[in-house]
């Protein structure tokens, strides 16, 4: 199991790293040949999924359980956007899954509200704990 998740890793890794260089590349064609670093920067903070390690894995990243999200904690370790990532889940309150290396789920809780008890959605984050985690603790 664990050399299909480095494969499915390193994979994701060769593409976004593709994906850069193609970018790179447009940005230096769109500026005549030189690369103009504030259209870059620009470009750059509008689309930050784009740069996301996750970018193409939306698979991996759709489980609400923790138990299976260890190769989607993975690929959240190597991103340079999980602090996007999270100020961005942070708002959509809505999302179930995993995102900035936590697990986010819905559940229903019973509150009492006027002597009746309603059930009301509650969203939790937890963290996840990868296999190599879970090995050095015991």
């Amino acid at each position: 199991m664990e050399t299909t998740n480095t494969r499915t890793l390193e994979a994701l890794r060769a593409r976004r790293a593709e994906r850069e260089r193609e970018r790179a590349e447009r940005a230096a064609r769109r500026d005549g040949g030189q690369r103009d670093s504030q259209v870059w920067d620009k470009m750059i903070a509008r689309r930050w999924q784009d740069a996301a390690a996750c970018e193409g894995a939306a698979d991996l990243f759709t489980t609400t359980d923790a138990t299976e999200a260890g190769p989607a904690a993975d690929i959240c370790a190597t991103c340079d956007v999980v602090e996007q990532c999270r100020n961005w889940v942070e708002r959509e309150r809505q999302y179930e899954g995993v995102a900035a290396g936590l697990v986010f789920k819905h559940t229903k809780i019973p509150v009492l509200v006027d002597g009746k008890v309603k059930q009301r959605d509650v969203r939790t984050a937890t963290p996840i704990r990868t296999e190599t985690e879970g090995s050095a603790a015991a």
